[in-house]
Parts: structure tokens; sequence; C-alpha cells
């Protein structure tokens, strides 16, 4: 078996494996309670359309690689897995630890500033750090304002408060 198709194989074990869990997740959340906040969306209404669209794009993903597979000439590509695959991992570990060192905004902007430097080093540091800061700012909006998410921010509360 070459490389590109251990590859293909080892994708789409992963993509089913992904869709199963997310079919399951969207039964749990269909079939539990719901309850409301007050608001017109109800507290599983948002993770079901995020399961659904996950298993939307797993099964566009499947579908493309086995379409990928039949058109497939078998080229010679090596199984080396790139450097920024590990780095990206080892930020992502890093980020997650900092919530309650940094807090989770300030947290953000650095992981997601610097992913971005790392995967497109082209891109200008100002613009690179806007978006980061949007990131952090959407995050909020959408997690702390809707949902009601309590986040860690330590050095925030000790130089705001």
């Amino acid at each position: 078996m070459n490389a590109r198709k251990s590859a293909f194989f080892f994708e789409n074990v992963v993509l089913s494996m992904l869709f199963a869990v997310f079919a399951y997740l969207l039964y749990i959340a269909k079939t539990s309670p719901s309850y409301s906040s007050g608001g017109d969306t109800a507290s599983m209404t948002f993770p079901s359309w995020i399961f659904i669209i996950t298993m939307l794009l797993c099964a566009l993903k499947l579908f493309i690689n086995y379409i990928a597979g039949k058109k497939s000439t078998g080229g010679t590509e090596a199984g080396k897995t790139h450097i920024k695959v590990y780095i990206t991992l080892l930020s992502i570990i890093i980020y997650a630890f900092c919530w309650n060192l940094a807090g989770f905004s300030i947290s953000t902007v650095v992981f997601v500033a610097f992913v971005s430097q790392m995967l497109r080093p082209s891109c200008s540091m100002p613009k690179t750090f806007i978006t980061a800061l949007g990131v952090a700012v959407f995050m909020n909006i959408v997690f702390g304002m809707f949902f009601k998410v309590d986040f860690p921010e330590p050095l925030l509360e000790y130089f705001l408060y």
C-alpha cells in the first residue's frame, strides 16, 4: 500500500469515526431535555446544528475521498508528517493550559496570532493581530454573552477591577 492510499485509508477511518461520534451526539442532543434561557433558542438547538454541519462536512469529505481514490494513479509520496502539525498540536495544549494563567481572551489572541503567522508568514503582523483580536471578541460575544459561558480571565480582572 503506497503512502497516498495509506493516508486516504486512515483519513477515511477518522472521518467515519467522527461521523459516528457526531451522529451519536446529535441523538443525545435531540433526546435530552431542552431548556430555554428566555430567548427563542433552546439549549440543544445550537449544538444540534453544529453536529449536523460536522456530519455533512464529514460525509462530503468521505465522498470526495471516494472519488479521488477512484481516479488515483498511485503516485509516490513520502508518508512524513510536516513539522507544523506537531507545532500546532503543542501550541493547542499550551493554549489550553494558559487559560487559567493569562486568561481566555489573551491566550486566544496569542494562540491565533502565533498559528496564523506560522501557517502564513507572509501576512503582516498588524493584520494578524487584528484578526486574532477579532476571533477573541467573536468568541466572547457568542459564548460569553449569548451562551453565558464564564471564561477564566485572571489578568484582565486584575488590571480592570
